[in-house]
């Protein structure tokens, strides 16, 4: 892996845990969860809102592919079994607005680097809303 993405990773998960310091005492926060949503986030983004992601989970890294490959493959380890006496599941879903169209590129980016879903969903109705939170 990438060490430009590792010292990215964990100057991330730092600050946020430094900015998130316990104040609420029945939240538990999961950094690899929020930069993961971040970097499926970021597949999709562009310009202002790439490079501001990149800033945040990527920082100093040569190029767009690097952060994606980095989680793919954090992603494909912790789900491979080899870590000893551990267990980390991981899920990743996107909901979307039911009639929200996609780039082939974005949904195949999902599915290849995060493991991921997408999922169409009527907002409008409220059983589906509660089945997604």
């Amino acid at each position: 892996m990438c060490s430009k993405m590792i010292n990215s990773q964990a100057e991330f998960s730092f600050n946020f845990l430094r900015k998130n310091d316990g104040s609420s005492k029945t939240t538990i926060f999961s950094p690899l969860s929020i930069s993961t949503a971040l970097a499926m986030v970021f597949l999709g983004a562009k310009r202002n809102t790439a490079k501001e992601i990149e800033n945040v989970i990527g920082n100093g890294v040569e190029n767009d592919e690097e952060i994606h490959l980095y989680f793919s493959s954090f992603l494909n380890y912790i789900s491979s079994g080899n870590l000893k006496e551990v267990i980390l599941e991981s899920a990743n879903r996107l909901y979307l607005k039911k009639d929200f169209k996609l780039l082939d590129t974005f949904i195949n980016g999902i599915t290849e680097y995060y493991r991921g879903e997408i999922e169409l969903v009527d907002f409008l109705q409220s059983a589906n809303v509660a089945n997604v939170s």
